[in-house]
């Protein structure tokens, strides 16, 4: 038969029924778009068995049939915002289909705010947290073994230049740590000590450690003459080193700087100057701070003795290196001596020390002395002792004056002559002295 030989003319009313057509024989495919419309379909030809439906429980389904009664669309319930205005974060709440737009809690694409001040200095804008009443913060909560970190980074990624800064808290140890650079700079421990470049102590509270040989600046910036920089040093409770202590300062003196130490001189009294180191050198004492007072030398070191006869001639001798030695305290200079008499040829006159050997040229305007003991073996050997001699220092030699003594045993009460002379100091015998005189 052909495709055309049958139309819906050529077919009786009722030929074609639901007992004529196998389940699921007609697909959709088989239908035209818009073929089956509602005057095609009678009333009740679709039972609610094909129309998926809710029933009394209200389960979401678009239909609803209670009971067999006939079926009716549900009714969508809206969605409240309540407080809602632009950039709010909407939170839950406990009333079921209504949301919150919280006023502090916003985000406009570029800056979250929790709290009510939205504004901070440019470059700091991220995140804004807080409000300029109450108390606010930010809790991070870690395992007990495990770090609490904030890093900062100068790159995307995982490597170091995502953590180039950081500020960590490691539970296991209980330390705050800070890190520059992808380096740890400062560690606070669980004891309150402060590790700069250390990681290791735990004995002093504060602990500094570089190569740089500055290792601490402490400036009063905006300093003038007279003004101060100081550190103070205590041990008394209940007191402030700087009330009952030491305070070690560095005075601005107009030219320099000089270096004071003041010490409380009891626990009721604050600290008083004791020592000053002054800028243009020299040490004073108890507040004195005038230049001619300052103590500005301290020094030790050996010397050479030589002698020379009443004629400037050489008178040969041999020291002893270990005992001539001096000691140089400001403007002082004690020197010691121990030398043997080696000239066994022809001299004359007065033996003496010229000045061009010692350590330091005496002043011109200031005399000075001390004392020698000649040493012939004996009081009655040879010469005799000669003991309690003075030493006359002047400005171009040093003489050995002779005490008033008993000359070999005899009843003689004057000295034979004033100053220790050639003849009176037996050859291979030692001389031993002190003296002292004052340098310009």
């Amino acid at each position: 038969m052909g495709l055309t030989q049958v139309s819906t003319d050529g077919v009786k009313n009722d030929a074609i029924n639901t007992a004529k057509i196998n389940n699921g024989s007609i697909q959709s495919e088989d239908i035209a778009d818009n073929q089956i419309i509602t005057t095609k379909i009678l009333d009740g030809a679709v039972s609610l068995a094909k129309l998926p439906h809710g029933d009394t429980n209200n389960n979401g389904k678009f239909l609803r049939a209670n009971n067999g009664a006939d079926p009716s669309f549900e009714t969508i319930t809206g969605t409240t915002i309540n407080n809602n205005a632009d950039n709010r974060v909407i939170t839950g709440s406990g009333t079921a289909n209504t949301l919150n737009g919280e006023s502090t809690l916003t985000f406009d694409g570029s800056s979250m705010v929790l709290g009510s001040n939205s504004s901070a200095s440019a470059g700091a804008t991220d995140l804004i947290i807080g409000a300029n009443t109450s108390a606010h913060g930010l809790t991070i909560y870690s395992g007990y073994l495990d770090e609490s970190t904030i890093n900062f980074g100068d790159a995307n990624g995982t490597g170091s230049t995502s953590r180039i800064g950081r500020i960590a808290y490691d539970h296991d140890g209980n330390k705050m740590i800070f890190t520059v650079n992808d380096a740890e700079r400062l560690r606070i421990t669980s004891g309150g000590m402060v590790n700069i470049n250390d990681t290791s102590n735990t004995a002093v509270k504060l602990y500094v450690t570089d190569t740089n040989p500055v290792i601490a600046s402490f400036h009063h910036s905006d300093g003038g003459t007279n003004d101060q920089a100081r550190i103070s040093l205590g041990a008394l409770a209940n007191n402030p080193p700087y009330n009952r202590g030491i305070n070690l300062i560095a005075e601005n003196n107009g030219a320099g700087h000089d270096f004071v130490v003041a010490c409380s001189p009891s626990h009721s009294g604050g600290p008083a100057e004791k020592i000053r180191v002054k800028s243009s050198g020299g040490i004073t004492f108890n507040g004195d701070t005038a230049t001619a007072n300052a103590l500005d030398d301290y020094e030790e070191g050996t010397w050479t003795p030589t002698m020379l006869d009443g004629n400037g001639s050489n008178y040969v001798i041999s020291p002893n290196t270990a005992q001539c030695h001096y000691t140089k305290i400001g403007r002082m200079v004690y020197c010691f001596y121990n030398i043997t008499n080696n000239e066994n040829g022809s001299k004359t006159g007065n033996l003496y020390f010229p000045v061009s050997c010692l350590p330091f040229t005496p002043s011109p305007a200031v005399q000075a002395s001390g004392t020698f003991f000649v040493d012939h073996g004996g009081p009655r050997t040879g010469l005799g002792d000669i003991i309690g001699g003075n030493h006359n220092v002047g400005t171009g030699a040093v003489y050995f004056t002779q005490p008033t003594r008993k000359n070999n045993g005899d009843t003689q009460s004057t000295a034979n002559n004033r100053y220790l002379a050639h003849g009176q100091w037996s050859y291979g015998r030692p001389i031993y002295g002190e003296f002292s005189y004052k340098v310009a």
